[in-house]
């Protein structure tokens, strides 16, 4: 981890899709996100520029939108005529791909934080078994 005065303010590009996948160094703390134009969303996060880039997944959703099954809430994003509304992935529902893999632990976890050798899907990370 960098010191303090090492970290930095970024902005990443969100995809609009039910669960967005964003590149970013190590394990930022996101500050805000917004529509910076009609149908592009972007995240502002605290990031240690030296970190090893981490895909970290998220569940998005409009207004009215079915949730299934998200992890804690991050924003609400004004995109007129749209309202976002963007989640952590949950750790513990299936992937859009619906192959698990094996963590480092040996755990079996959401495949939306790893690669899945079954449909050759990255999802970002490590590879892992359907």
């Amino acid at each position: 981890m960098a010191a303090v005065g090492d970290l930095t303010v970024w902005k990443f590009a969100v995809p609009i899709t039910d669960q967005p996948v964003v590149e970013m160094p190590g394990w930022p703390q996101i500050l805000s996100v917004a529509a910076t134009s009609p149908r592009e969303l972007a995240l502002w996060a605290v990031v240690d520029p030296d970190a090893e880039p981490v895909r970290h997944a998220f569940e998005l959703r409009g207004t009215g939108h079915p949730l299934g099954r998200v992890g804690s809430h991050i924003a609400t994003i004004q995109d007129p005529p749209f309202v976002w509304h963007l989640f952590e992935a949950d750790p513990a529902a299936p992937p859009a791909c619906g192959h698990w893999v094996e963590g480092q632990n040996g755990a079996v976890i959401h495949a939306a934080v790893f690669a899945c050798r079954v449909c050759a899907e990255y999802h970002g990370g490590e590879a892992g078994r359907g």
